[in-house]
């Protein structure tokens, strides 16, 4: 009678069952070349490719001489070649497991498997259009052979060609592949990226269940939840995959922008706070809990998250300065000057750190160090209308107010409607001697907010000039 699956499988359990604690088969000879005889008169080949994993070395050697002995007595078998090649490919021993292969679809060309086997060999081999040509030979032999499908699947989406890698994938699903994981995740993110998130989503749902395993799944499903806007899905995938597979920056960048796009804080400080509380030693994920606690004014949480983070090593810039405003709101002006030196340290071309930096050296009366930061900042910033208003008020302050006009009029343009930078305009307007502009431009700063930062100071002046 012809062996059924479940019947090998037990025989392989069998071969298991009867090992030494030296870890050499007691008994496992005769029930290795039973099943391997059972596996050819079954006609399946893929079983052999489920028992060779678990096989010790003596096993595996049983076996390729019961194979090899099987084609002997039986030239003319296609299946007994196609195994013999299937067992030599896994021993590495490729030209020999080709040789084998070949002899068996010589015999019979309708054996999509051995075909199959022959693409995977020879692109392993570097062979990569041969391995495509016996690919296509798997599928014109059997149209639904899987295997074949997801291999010109992913050579389809390493060109570019998203519609037949869609079309190879599914057609790879249908057929009950191996690897139909793979598959389904190659086919999700393709469906993301093609317009169809929704399909994605219901291809993996089997698989999303359980959170604490299958990263990659998190990482595919939740990007797609973030496609169809349902971030809170996203974001609980993304956390996930965050949690169980810590190196993955791509699966951090992707929360960090879900968070980012459901606008919630409280959502972005449970999850981040989660990640830490799991073991998370990510500086990126206290760098982001303290912006987002600073952004609601909580600054001593800000700074203490922070300074966690830091604690933890491997700086980046952005760490430094987050912890630099911090330490500025804070009134910490000391520490915050400390941290933008870091940043500056680890990336001298940082502007934001220059920025800041100038501001505290200015207000503390260090012109030139404070000018010379400042230009620094404009330099690496382009036309950021923030850093363009401290290089102004900087040539401002330095008694150099024509520059400074030609510089804060650069700033206006990109913040027309900013009390200070009208203010500042003004008075630097006023100094070069352009006093009526320089009063219309400190009205306008009153107009925009009559209680910002130099109100008292604008009123003053403009009572002065009047």
């Amino acid at each position: 009678m012809v062996a059924t699956r479940r019947h090998l499988v037990t025989r392989l359990f069998t071969v298991l069952l009867f090992t030494g604690s030296s870890g050499g088969p007691l008994f496992a000879a005769p029930t290795i070349v039973d099943s391997v005889l059972e596996i050819i008169a079954s006609d399946d080949p893929r079983m052999i490719e489920a028992m060779l994993p678990a096989m010790q070395a003596d096993e595996l050697a049983m076996a390729e001489q019961t194979l090899r002995r099987y084609v002997e007595e039986n030239p003319q078998s296609a299946t007994g070649h196609e195994t013999l090649g299937t067992a030599l490919a896994f021993s590495r021993r490729f030209d020999e497991a080709t040789s084998s292969l070949e002899r068996a679809v010589r015999i019979d060309p309708s054996r999509a498997t051995a075909f199959t086997k022959l693409g995977e060999i020879a692109q392993s081999q570097g062979r990569r259009e041969q391995a495509l040509a016996y690919y296509r030979r798997a599928i014109e032999a059997d149209p639904a052979e899987p295997r074949a499908h997801q291999q010109l699947g992913l050579s389809s989406e390493s060109a570019g060609d998203d519609a037949a890698a869609i079309r190879h994938f599914e057609q790879a699903l249908a057929g009950a592949p191996v690897d139909e994981l793979g598959v389904r995740l190659n086919l999700a993110r393709l469906y993301a990226r093609n317009g169809s998130p929704e399909r994605g989503i219901e291809l993996l749902a089997p698989f999303a269940d359980d959170l604490s395993q299958r990263p990659a799944v998190h990482r595919i499903i939740g990007g797609a939840y973030a496609e169809t806007g349902n971030f809170a899905a996203a974001v609980r995938h993304l956390a996930a995959t965050v949690r169980f597979s810590p190196g993955d920056d791509a699966a951090f960048e992707a929360l960090t922008g879900a968070l980012a796009s459901a606008g919630d804080a409280d959502l972005a400080i449970r999850t981040y706070r989660e990640l830490i509380e799991s073991g998370s030693r990510r500086p990126a994920v206290y760098a982001q809990l303290g912006g987002v606690l600073g952004s609601l004014g909580r600054w001593p949480e800000a700074i203490e998250v922070l300074s966690a983070g830091h604690a933890l090593g491997a700086d980046t810039p952005m760490d430094a300065f987050h912890r630099g405003v911090a330490y500025e709101q804070l009134g910490r002006t000391a520490d915050a000057e400390g941290a933008y030196r870091e940043a500056i340290a680890l990336e001298p071309a940082f502007w934001p750190a220059l920025n800041n930096l100038a501001v505290i050296l200015l207000r503390r009366g260090e012109l030139s160090d404070g000018l010379g930061l400042a230009r620094r900042a404009a330099d690496s910033a382009g036309e950021n209308g923030a850093v363009l208003h401290t290089l102004g008020w900087a040539y401002y302050l330095s008694g150099r107010p024509t520059e400074a006009v030609t510089v804060l009029e650069r700033s206006r343009a990109v913040m027309p409607e900013v009390a200070i930078v009208n203010y500042t305009l003004g008075r630097a307007q006023a100094a070069a001697g352009q006093v009526e502009e320089g009063r219309r431009h400190v009205m306008r700063a009153l107009e925009i907010d009559p209680q910002f930062e130099f109100a008292a100071d604008a009123r003053a002046f403009l009572a002065e000039t009047s």
